[in-house]
């Protein structure tokens, strides 16, 4: 009995948590990321299916662009690893390493630096 009360509980947290990705037309992808993966493929990997290809986000779905914010590098990160209240949409991508993370913010500059 407490063990389906427990599986009742995992499934309405993991609903929760995908449906306003569902809704805004994301995909959240669960896998360990490849340690070799570029700042573009992680991007492409973790972050393209909210934010689009090029970084301008869904607005009509209450996605942001990846450039409609003041965060510093280290907030990116942290952001993507660790999640901040300021973002309470942001899903938290804990597979993916620090190191990783940082490759997806510096691609995030290159981005907005080519953005038309």
């Amino acid at each position: 009995m407490i063990a389906i009360k427990k599986l009742r509980l995992d499934l309405l947290k993991a609903l929760l948590i995908a449906s306003p990705l569902m809704l805004a037309g994301c995909i959240y992808n669960e896998k360990e990321p490849s340690p070799t993966a570029t700042g573009p493929e992680l991007y492409q990997d973790y972050c393209a299916s909210c934010h689009k290809a090029n970084g301008k986000g869904r607005f009509v779905m209450g996605v942001p662009s990846v450039f409609a914010n003041a965060l510093s590098r280290d907030e990116v990160v942290r952001l993507i690893r660790q999640g901040d209240p300021r973002y309470p949409r942001m899903p938290v991508f804990e597979q993916i390493r620090f190191s990783q993370a940082h490759k997806i913010a510096e691609y995030l500059r290159e981005l907005e630096a080519n953005a038309d």
